[in-house]
């Protein structure tokens, strides 16, 4: 048998849109398996979206492309339930505003949207009454855990007996509506831990915890800021914490960013020094001609040690 090489996987040359994209989604079919499990298509889409809008692409425009928090599948998933929860006649006030603030909503998860929140107010409660409708009680934490849950969901909706998605809409929407006043907006809600990891420690873990930011993003926007389907105030778990972006035509354009700092020794002075950056969208560039590093730098750190003889 043939012994599977880089000659066997999926190879694009100068591709007619002038880009490559990739964010861990299903790649190009191959010869062999390239994998199995893979994040949806949603950061995909967006990008391509964005990029083929333009004649050309300039660093503003990466720099604005980093930090998106749109995403397709709850805007897709929002787009088939709001006619479905306005059928319902809502008469509570606070029923009402779920409605409105979900259908208003443009599909960004700002840190400041109320439409990003009333949104994942009602998905986490609809999501599992709606799995136990579908797959029944044993089943439905499997079919509410994956990935493509959204699409999954516009799908079944649209097959779905309307007496059990109106029984899993009354509830949901009433949760939500109830959990809508416990929070301003979503990154009231959806918030940015600074830790080192020896947080997670019991008794101690505080003196490791340093900032806790809201944030923009959910778990399938470019800025991608991962975290659970709930209705309670959470942390995202992992996702988008660093930047770069060079300008291939010109060595001295090169930006970075990390969130947290270029120094990894605990409490130094470069430790999270880069987190404003982070949450503002700044980079530090980075020139690579020694004349320019001259020019823009103006501090030297010389490392070294004196040598001493023995005997002395």
């Amino acid at each position: 048998a043939k012994m599977a090489d880089v000659s066997s996987l999926p190879v694009t040359i100068n591709p007619a849109d002038g880009f490559l994209l990739s964010a861990n989604n299903r790649p190009a079919p191959a010869d062999v398996p390239l994998g199995y499990f893979f994040s949806p298509d949603d950061r995909m889409i967006r990008m391509r979206e964005i990029l083929t809008e333009k004649d050309r692409v300039d660093i503003a425009d990466i720099r604005a492309l980093q930090r998106d928090v749109y995403m397709t599948s709850s805007v897709r998933l929002r787009d088939v339930l709001t006619p479905l929860l306005a059928s319902l006649n809502p008469s509570a006030p606070a029923e009402q505003e779920i409605v409105r603030l979900m259908a208003d909503w443009d599909g960004h998860y700002r840190a400041e949207s109320r439409g990003a929140l009333a949104f994942e107010l009602f998905y986490a409660a609809f999501k599992k009454r709606f799995a136990v409708s579908v797959m029944g009680e044993r089943d439905a934490d499997t079919y509410a855990g994956i990935g493509r849950i959204k699409t999954l969901l516009v799908d079944d909706l649209e097959r779905a007996d309307g007496a059990a998605v109106a029984a899993a809409l009354r509830p949901a929407l009433a949760s939500a509506a109830e959990r809508l006043s416990s929070f301003e907006n979503w990154g009231d809600m959806h918030r940015l831990a600074i830790s080192h990891p020896m947080g997670f420690l019991p008794l101690i873990g505080g003196r490791y915890r340093f900032a806790d930011y809201p944030v923009g993003g959910s778990s399938h926007s470019i800025m991608k800021t991962a975290h659970s389907t709930t209705d309670e105030q959470h942390n995202t778990r992992f996702g988008s914490n660093a930047r770069h972006i060079s300008d291939m035509s010109d060595m001295d354009k090169n930006y970075f960013v990390l969130l947290g700092g270029q120094d990894g020794w605990f409490q130094s002075a470069n430790f999270l020094d880069q987190v404003p950056y982070w949450l503002s969208g700044t980079y530090v560039q980075v020139p690579m001609r020694l004349d320019v590093v001259r020019e823009s730098f103006t501090r030297k750190t010389v490392l070294g040690a004196t040598a001493t003889r023995s005997g002395k």
